[in-house]
């Protein structure tokens, strides 16, 4: 892709510059953002990632998390986690978010159900991303990743609980593949801005785009809803997202400080994700439901009436018109995570709020079981 470069000069030195160079050749001054970007994505993914840093960042961050994920929940948890760990380590769910957990909607772009699920995501988020930082470039593409992303998991969000209710209320979601979606999008009306030169682009990222849309109808369990909002949001932004290099050392630093702001929201999502997690556990060897990778169940679950989940229900129960109210509402609060499909599970614990003078909790946990047995 040609592309006209002005020159300026460095603000440090007043060098002669062009936007292309990333450090200053008289005082070394790097030129591409803060001191932050150029250690990161010169020094620290320097080699063979630096062909696509912003790429390289983000399957780093999405490894991590799975590995912070897998630390949590236990090793068993490596191939596949069950339903209540996911929720305990960020993936979105209804209820939770009713109740004002929104820092959901970015670890759930990270965090993943199996690790099938997270090494497809990382391959298609290689496939995609480097297509998006040659368009745009590495922090616009990590801009996108995090804004499509989590607006795709509110797209979600909107469809199964605010739409649908019911018993899609209660569905659990995880995965970078909204924010690929979301990359997807910014690909192919991004190229369709450079024209001719980048047909080849745009017509491999339409079929990428058909391949998605095919893939989520005829395999069950996907998030259609977050594929959607993703590539929406995805290709919308790429309608005005200024493509290839900011022009100005200044524009570079105010991208620069927003993409690791952002990263840093990340970061502050995750502390959150810990915080709601502080005091429960984060998986049980006697929960219910299987072990599965993409579908396919390598561990079974416990039985039924022997599970975490009816004891822990029993339990609640029979606390209801103990003397001990903050015991009870600890039970009870575990008992909610794990029966996250039952609304009397919300019902019990919302009495137990309600005898503590906590009306306004109460309150949304009945709505939550309201909104579970609606439509």
């Amino acid at each position: 892709m040609a592309e006209k470069y002005e020159t300026k000069t460095c603000p440090n030195c007043d060098a002669l510059i062009t936007p292309q160079l990333d450090y200053c050749r008289q005082c070394g001054t790097y030129l591409h953002g803060t001191a932050l970007e150029g250690w990161i994505f010169q020094n620290l993914l320097g080699g063979y990632m630096s062909g696509s840093p912003g790429t390289a960042l983000l399957c780093i961050l999405i490894i991590l998390y799975y590995f912070l994920m897998t630390v949590l929940a236990g090793v068993d948890s490596f191939l596949g986690f069950t339903s209540y760990s996911l929720i305990q380590l960020g993936a979105t769910h209804g209820p939770s978010i009713m109740q004002g957990q929104y820092w959901r909607f970015v670890t759930s772009i990270f965090g993943h159900h199996d690790l099938l699920h997270i090494a497809l995501n990382l391959w298609c988020l290689v496939t995609v991303g480097p297509i998006v930082e040659k368009i745009f470039d590495r922090k616009k593409m990590i801009i996108l990743y995090l804004v499509t992303g989590a607006l795709s998991m509110v797209t979600s969000h909107v469809w199964y609980v605010v739409v649908q209710g019911g018993p899609a209320t209660a569905v659990v979601s995880a995965g970078a593949s909204g924010a690929v979606c979301g990359m997807i999008g910014a690909a192919w009306f991004g190229a369709r801005r450079l024209g001719n030169e980048a047909k080849d682009i745009a017509d491999g990222m339409k079929r990428w785009a058909i391949l998605m849309a095919v893939w989520g109808f005829f395999v069950p369990g996907i998030n259609n809803a977050a594929h959607f909002g993703g590539f929406a949001f995805g290709a919308a932004l790429a309608q005005f997202v200024p493509l290839g290099l900011a022009q100005t050392v200044q524009v570079q630093r105010a991208l620069s400080i927003l993409t690791f702001g952002l990263v840093g929201g990340f970061l502050f999502c995750c502390f959150l994700m810990l915080q709601n997690l502080h005091g429960f556990p984060a998986s049980f060897e006697d929960d219910m439901q299987p072990r599965a990778i993409f579908g396919q169940v390598y561990s079974d679950g416990a039985a039924t009436d022997y599970s975490a989940q009816a004891r822990y229900l029993r339990e609640c129960q029979e606390l209801l018109r103990t003397d001990d109210i903050e015991k009870a509402i600890h039970v009870c609060q575990v008992s909610a995570r794990l029966n996250h499909q039952i609304p009397q599970s919300y019902i019990f614990l919302s009495i137990l709020l309600e005898q503590k003078g906590d009306s306004k909790k109460a309150d949304r946990l009945k709505q939550i079981a309201r909104r579970m047995v609606s439509n």
